[in-house]
């Protein structure tokens, strides 16, 4: 029988202790480029080592702290897209909701996003706390199995859904994040696209509102010149 993971956590006394024993359960290898705990395409990882997410105003700072990493995906200087789902988990509980649940808030300007991260502006603490979302996100107790267990289901759940589906919110692209974007998509569809015509051209096509669409198992992009050209592209990318 596999050991649990409230059993396996409980012994933890450091926070990078609870990451390596988690990270070991769910047998998944540490992507902590960045500020990031964790990332992943479908779900951004917080961790902590006894943090009572079950206070409100815990939760809050936490989910606080993660919308700076929610914030520099969407807007900074990275090609990593911004994952559907935010998890935040220590030695005994952990909480995961969605991320565009909180969109209006790490797309709102009135914050001070030059702070840590790990220290958030204290009005966006204020504001998460108050909205109507925190106090309906369920935190799971490990110490009760039925919780240990359905977190686990819902982990795997999320863990398992097609990467940037069309619920996610999607990454801004601007002037600081434009070459990076670019490189990115370059790299996954470049050679898909060639045929006398630069990659760049199908770039914008894809970027630029109705621009293109997909037909079948198909893209077709209307170039600058008005031409409709369409290419295989391998879908799950």
């Amino acid at each position: 029988m596999s050991k649990r993971l409230y059993d396996i956590l409980k012994s933890c006394k450091k926070e990078e202790e609870v990451k390596s024993e988690v990270a070991k359960f769910f047998k998944f290898k540490i992507n902590a480029d960045g500020l990031i705990d964790h990332y992943s395409e479908n779900i951004l990882w917080e961790f902590k080592l006894n943090k009572n997410f079950k206070n409100i105003g815990n939760m809050s700072a936490v989910i606080a702290q993660t919308m700076y990493y929610a914030r520099f995906l969407k807007y900074g200087r990275t090609d990593k897209p911004l994952p559907r789902h935010i998890l935040a988990i220590d030695k005994n509980e952990a909480f995961i909701f969605e991320t565009a649940t909180y969109k209006p808030y790490y797309t709102n300007d009135k914050y001070d996003w030059d702070r840590a991260a790990s220290c958030p502006d204290p009005a966006l603490v204020e504001a998460i706390k108050k909205s109507k979302h925190t106090s309906k996100i369920h935190v799971y107790d490990f110490s009760v199995l039925e919780d240990e267990n359905n977190f686990i289901d819902m982990y795997h759940s999320c863990n398992g859904q097609l990467k940037l589906s069309f619920e996610t919110d999607k990454k801004s692209i601007n002037e600081d994040n434009f070459l990076e974007v670019y490189t990115y998509w370059n790299k996954l569809f470049g050679s898909y696209v060639k045929n006398g015509r630069k990659a760049s051209e199908y770039f914008l096509a894809d970027i630029e509102c109705g621009k293109s669409a997909l037909f079948g198992n198909e893209i077709a992009f209307r170039l600058d010149n008005g031409t409709l050209i369409p290419k295989q592209l391998p879908m799950k990318d």
